[in-house]
């Protein structure tokens, strides 16, 4: 399986909308799912950051605004 970068990019858009995603060879966090269609096994938990206002995803950085990169690059406020 490959860890971050563009692959990792695409899968994770095609999984969920979630804020943060990573690769993990061993799942630390207590509740794991097996999916039996794709066989991965898949772990949940918070993240850290400030909720965009526009998608609720959160980020690390927001702009001055409170954006996400991602809002903040589809408003042009980048």
């Amino acid at each position: 399986m490959q860890g971050a970068g563009e692959t990792c990019g695409v899968i994770h858009g095609s999984i969920a909308i979630v804020s943060r995603f990573e690769w993990a060879d061993d799942l630390t966090l207590p509740k794991v799912f097996h999916d039996d269609t794709t066989g991965f096994d898949v772990a949940g938990g918070f993240t850290t950051g400030d909720k965009c206002p526009r998608c609720w995803k959160y980020d690390e950085h927001p702009n001055e605004h409170g954006l996400c990169g991602r809002c903040a690059h589809v408003l042009h406020e980048d």
